[in-house]
């Protein structure tokens, strides 16, 4: 009987060493929530019981160890490891399994009677949890709303292992099992799951979390490139905010994770920049054959992928033309992106088109920047004013086209973009390439396709149509009619060269609308509108006699008033009274019409200096100007 009792214990210290071997094979995770409540009231309960077994071990239902006992002792040293359950029913009879509390697992070696006692144990704990699990319902109720969010939510304790985590955090890195990296270090999920984070900055430690933790500080906007060893996918740009949980005392305890994909920093530096096309091809005033033929050629340009280079002279609508390329190709849900190359100094053209990372150069934004080339991803960028490129930048703007990856300043990283460029100039690059100001190689890059569009004065027959489509648009909404071109305006608008093109005629058309108190714009009012030297000879004039001018024309007016009244005196019965009251109302109306456009004149068109020069509020000036004729 002893051989045989010598037998089993070998036995039994066998399996016991087999469980212990696989467990530590495994990575060890941290133990957190329910499992530790449950740990602490088995423990209390078995000591409290004075319980005795050759071998007891906790587990979860998917074999996260919480406790095990040998020899008389709690090995503390194997909580956090993982065993396979299944394999260890091979054992037979020598293991026996107790289920009896829902979502874990008891394996015991020993007496019968100690089984007992431990089903008992297990029954205690398990109305105990009954209330417990009433308040985590509520609580996981809360964590499983997070699984909706878009972004990937995670939390971290302050030594950097993973506490919770939402689905779009498992989806992101491609875990299947939510529960398995549950406790691990960040650095061993990173190796299990095969991830890789490469920062666009640089930083002391290779996780930016553990910086955080360490200063207590949050960091926004940390970009990084997440290669996934299991996924086929290509790397993915996202971009992560770290904040620093801190204690009562502002101790740091942990942190939490959010983070959100390139195309959600994207979307929102669009919606704040409002990144959009409005025109389109219908929205382009052509009656002429040539403009046509224009309109058509750029609609089959639209339907390729290739590059565009608008040509024409200022002001002849090249950004009509890009929006309209946009709007009509298969990239039209996109952004269309437009920057003018000559409005930023050669210091800072690189850094608009390209962006910059934190500390990047002096002065540079904390949170860096992202460059018009990423804002346009999948859309359009319209490059106006291309032939005010500096030379120098030039090159780097090819290998752009070239390679369609862009590295902000300050990084190594390579982003890549899928843009689509149309140029615009009213320069000749040609001659600007022979003159050694601009980059052969780009030229031709850029002017895949090329539309060169004809000035104003080239296409007379598109003249009055504009015009009427532009003084259509400049209509006050307060009022009901619509001002429309004498014969003689309209005569004064085609004698015009228009060297300004449609630009100059946009102006033309709403001053011409603002002085002109008639629904009729004449002659005289389109011509002080077009020739504005005259104009402007009339302004210095009136500015330096008006005052004189006035009160010429205040004495005028109380002479001829003066003798109406003397006139209208004369008259008797109530119908004359009526008449006179009348031609008297008529006259001021007439004077005030004469007073508002003669004060129009003088300030240019600009409503509210006159309302100041006549001394009443902007809301009466407005008024006054509405009040029909006598």
């Amino acid at each position: 009987m002893r051989v045989e009792a010598g037998k089993d214990e070998k036995e039994n210290r066998q399996i016991i060493e087999y469980i212990k071997m696989k467990a530590l094979e495994t990575s060890r995770c941290k133990i957190y929530g329910k499992n530790i409540l449950i740990r602490d009231l088995v423990q209390f309960f078995w000591e409290t019981e004075a319980m005795e077994a050759e071998f007891f071990m906790l587990t979860t239902t998917d074999g996260l160890i919480l406790a095990f006992f040998e020899v008389g002792r709690w090995e503390e040293n194997m909580a956090g490891y993982r065993v396979s359950l299944d394999e260890l029913r091979r054992f037979g009879q020598k293991v026996s399994f107790l289920k009896d509390i829902p979502g874990y697992a008891t394996v015991v070696m020993g007496a019968e009677q100690v089984r007992e006692k431990i089903q008992d144990i297990h029954g205690t704990i398990a109305g105990i949890l009954q209330i417990f699990d009433q308040r985590e319902q509520r609580n996981q109720y809360l964590l499983d709303c997070l699984d909706y969010v878009q972004n990937a939510i995670s939390i971290f304790d302050k030594d950097v292992r993973l506490m919770y985590a939402n689905k779009p955090y498992f989806d992101d890195y491609h875990i299947a099992d939510r529960n398995a990296p549950i406790g691990m270090y960040i650095e061993d999920i990173t190796q299990k799951y095969g991830l890789n984070f490469v920062s666009f900055e640089k930083i002391s430690e290779r996780y930016k979390m553990l910086e955080v933790i360490k200063k207590g500080k949050e960091a926004v906007d940390w970009e990084i490139r997440l290669e996934v060893a299991s996924s086929d996918k290509p790397p993915r740009l996202v971009s992560n905010d770290m904040f620093p949980i801190k204690d009562e005392r502002g101790k740091v305890e942990g942190l939490i994770e959010i983070t959100h994909s390139r195309q959600q920093d994207v979307k929102r530096a669009r919606k704040m920049v409002g990144l959009s096309a409005e025109y389109t091809f219908d929205q382009i005033i052509a009656v002429s054959l040539f403009m046509q033929e224009k309109i058509h050629m750029a609609k089959e340009y639209a339907k390729t992928p290739y590059s565009v280079l608008i040509t024409g002279e200022s002001g002849v609508g090249k950004e009509l033309f890009a929006q309209s390329i946009h709007n009509y190709s298969d990239r039209r849900k996109g952004p269309f992106v437009a920057i003018n190359c000559a409005n930023f100094p050669e210091s800072l053209i690189e850094s608009e088109l390209f962006g910059y990372v934190e500390g990047a150069f002096t002065g540079a934004s904390k949170k860096g920047q992202m460059g018009k080339f990423e804002l346009a991803d999948h859309g359009t960028l319209f490059l106006d004013e291309i032939g005010e490129l500096p030379y120098h930048f030039q090159s780097k703007l090819l290998r752009v086209l070239e390679t369609m990856t862009v590295t902000r300043i300050g990084s190594s990283q390579q982003i890549p973009v899928d843009v689509r460029v149309v140029a615009a100039t009213n320069r000749d690059l040609e001659t600007m390439v022979l003159e050694g100001v601009f980059r052969e190689d780009l030229y031709y890059r850029l002017q895949v396709l090329n539309i060169e569009i004809p000035p104003l004065r080239e296409r007379k027959e598109d003249l009055l149509p504009l015009a009427n489509a532009l003084l259509s648009q400049a209509k006050d909404p307060a009022k009901v009619r619509e001002k429309h071109l004498s014969r003689e305006a309209e005569q004064a608008l085609s004698a015009y060269d228009w060297p300004g093109n449609v630009r100059e005629l946009r102006n033309v058309i709403s001053r011409a609308n603002i002085l002109s108190l008639d629904d009729e714009i004449s002659a005289k009012t389109m011509e002080q509108c077009i020739y504005p030297k005259k104009r402007q000879d009339t302004d210095r004039r009136v500015a330096s006699e008006g005052r004189a001018d006035l009160e010429t024309l205040k004495g005028q007016y109380s002479q001829a008033y003066g003798r109406l009244l003397e006139e209208l005196a004369g008259r008797e019965g109530e119908e004359q009274t009526e008449i006179m009251a009348a031609e008297i109302k008529r006259t001021e109306q007439e004077f005030r019409r004469f007073q508002i456009q003669w004060i129009l004149e003088y300030t240019g068109g600009n409503k509210k200096k006159a309302a100041q020069l006549l001394g009443v509020s902007r809301k009466t000036f407005y008024r006054m100007l509405e009040e029909p004729e006598g």
